[in-house]
């Protein structure tokens, strides 16, 4: 048995997740984390405030937070808690304010996301040694869907995955990738969905890329996410999928989201606060740039952000670049952090005068 299928037209759609006739679902105990504990002492109880309250700010936004720094003091933001044995284990539920954590993600440039929350039907594809497609998971959950439905359940992110109920029409081998993609397209119309999510992965020696197409009734938009290895990859591109599904916009009839235009852009040597916060200051101020908010800082110092500018690319560009605060910068190591980034700078040591 395989872990993955060449593309057959016959799909029965399972839900992994309650969706409402909308394609929509509500994500329940948004502020509520269950972490395990060792003991009942302050100092463990201390502990599992942490990391709950880690699990929550990243449910709330659907962003990995993992680098972002809690306040010391997380008391102040809980509600409520409880000890709940399981077995031999013993675990600390936590309640935390909402507002509470709404106001930590503003500090930090994050738009909290909303409990109910798209849909999207998830389709990976593989592209083999002789040059044909295949789609992962046609007898149960891939090795390349199970990092991904992990990750989505930790930040909340409504996935639907498709089985297949194979049949002799279209059994021939696909290399098109545009082919596959209006089939798939016309595969999952029918379904309660908001949004569907094809993922391409392409052999890259050493390491892992995917090529993103996401399609929203009439809109689309498209990205590659690289890793250290696959598992790396897929997990960077579900960032980039969040960002697209919070900065949509309903249309007028209530219908599909709409998307917004988006650049992804790495500044290196981002270090201590006073770098994050000149930065977004310098960013908040920019004309060229309607909005901007991070997805990703590593130990390294490479922030990762998403830009909604108001000019062209290339104007967009020029701006940054004359800014005095930042520098451009051609590092593919940068530009790897977040897989698709088309602007990659390295913030300046000395502020513009």
């Amino acid at each position: 048995m395989t872990h993955h299928q060449r593309y057959y037209p016959g799909i029965i759609l399972i839900l992994l997740m309650f969706t409402t006739a909308h394609g929509a679902q509500t994500v329940a105990e948004l502020y509520r984390a269950r972490v395990e504990i060792a003991d009942q002492t302050a100092e463990e109880r201390t502990r599992a405030f942490q990391n709950a309250g880690r699990a929550v700010v990243t449910r709330a936004s659907g962003i990995a937070t993992d680098n972002l720094a809690l306040p010391a003091r997380l008391a102040d933001w809980v509600t409520s808690y409880a000890y709940d044995p399981d077995a031999a284990r013993l675990y600390l539920v936590v309640e935390f304010d909402a507002s509470a954590v709404k106001r930590f993600l503003a500090q930090h440039k994050i738009p909290a996301w909303g409990d109910t929350r798209p849909v999207t039907l998830v389709w990976i594809a593989v592209r083999e040694p002789d040059g044909t497609l295949s789609l992962a998971g046609s007898d149960g959950p891939s090795a390349y869907q199970l990092p991904l439905q992990e990750e989505s359940q930790r930040r909340g992110i409504p996935l639907a995955w498709p089985i297949f109920d194979l049949s002799e029409e279209l059994s021939a081998p696909i290399t098109n990738e545009e082919e596959l993609i209006q089939r798939l397209r016309v595969a999952a119309a029918t379904y309660p969905v908001e949004a569907l999510l094809i993922g391409i992965i392409k052999p890259v020696a050493d390491s892992g890329r995917v090529q993103w197409r996401l399609i929203r009734g009439a809109a689309e938009d498209s990205w590659n996410s690289v890793g250290a290895d696959t598992t790396v990859a897929l997990g960077a591109g579900l960032n980039q999928l969040v960002i697209r599904l919070k900065a949509g916009t309903p249309t007028p009839g209530g219908g599909p989201l709409v998307q917004q235009q988006l650049i992804s852009m790495v500044v290196a040597d981002v270090f201590k606060l006073a770098d994050y916060a000149r930065l977004f200051a310098f960013l908040e101020g920019l004309v060229a740039v309607a909005q901007a908010w991070p997805t990703r800082l590593t130990p390294e110092g490479r922030l990762s952000i998403a830009l909604e500018p108001r000019v062209t690319h290339a104007d967009l560009t020029s701006a940054l670049n004359h800014s005095g605060i930042l520098i451009l910068d051609e590092d593919s190591r940068n530009l790897a952090v977040l897989g698709d980034a088309t602007l990659c700078f390295r913030l300046s040591s000395v502020a513009a005068k």
